[in-house]
C-alpha cells in the first residue's frame, strides 16, 4: 500500500489496527515510514471483478451465500462504528479466505452510523458494481443487512430511492432486468 503523504500512512496504519481490534478483515500492516506504508499481501481480487469472474459459473445458494457474507460484513463495519468513506467495489478485496477492506485513510471510527451514512456507502456499493450483479442480488444484500433492524426493511422503498438517487448522482444506473 502506497501513501502520498505523512498523514496520510499515519491515518491508514492507525485505521488498520482499529480494523484489526474490531475483527473486521483488512491486511495487517507490517511496517511504516515517512509517508508509506507496507502491508501483506492479501490474495484477492476487488470485489466486483470476483463476482464477476465467478458468478456464471456459481450455483443459486453460492451466490445468495456470497452475497449474504457481504452484507453481514457491512452491517457488523456499520454496527461497530466503522464508516468508510470510500466503500466501493475496489476497496473490498475478495477471495477464498473471504474480504478484505483496503484503503484505509478514509475511515472514520466511533458512534453509530446515520442512517444517511449507512445508505451513503449502499449507494458507493450500487454505483460500483455492474452486471451481472442483479436487482435480486441488491435486494437480497439489504433484506440479509436489515435483518436485526426491521426497521430498515420496512422502510426499504425509502431507503431502494435515496440509494438510487444517490447512485444516479455518481451516474451509474441500476442494471436492467
Amino acid at each position: 500500500m502506497k501513501s502520498s503523504s505523512r498523514l496520510e500512512a499515519a491515518r491508514s496504519w492507525k485505521n488498520a489496527h482499529a480494523l484489526a481490534v474490531r475483527g473486521i478483515p483488512t491486511p495487517r500492516l507490517l511496517a511504516g515510514g515517512d509517508g508509506w506504508v507496507l502491508s501483506e499481501w492479501v490474495e484477492g481480487e476487488p470485489l466486483w471483478e470476483h463476482f464477476r469472474a465467478r458468478a456464471a459459473g456459481w450455483s443459486r445458494a453460492e451466490r445468495v451465500d456470497f452475497v449474504e457474507r457481504l452484507a453481514r460484513l457491512v452491517r457488523r463495519m456499520h454496527q461497530l462504528g466503522v464508516f468508510h468513506k470510500d466503500l466501493k467495489a475496489n476497496n473490498i478485496l475478495a477471495g477464498k479466505g473471504g474480504f478484505a477492506i483496503v484503503d484505509l485513510g478514509r475511515i472514520r471510527f466511533g458512534r453509530a452510523l446515520s442512517d444517511a451514512e449507512r445508505r451513503f456507502n449502499f449507494a458507493q456499493l450500487n454505483a460500483a458494481v455492474g452486471t451481472p450483479v442483479t436487482r435480486a442480488d441488491r435486494l437480497r444484500f439489504l433484506r440479509c443487512y436489515a435483518v436485526r433492524d426491521p426497521g430498515i426493511w420496512r422502510a426499504r422503498r425509502r431507503w431502494v430511492s435515496e440509494i438510487m438517487r444517490r447512485t444516479l448522482a455518481r451516474r451509474h444506473h441500476w442494471p436492467p432486468r
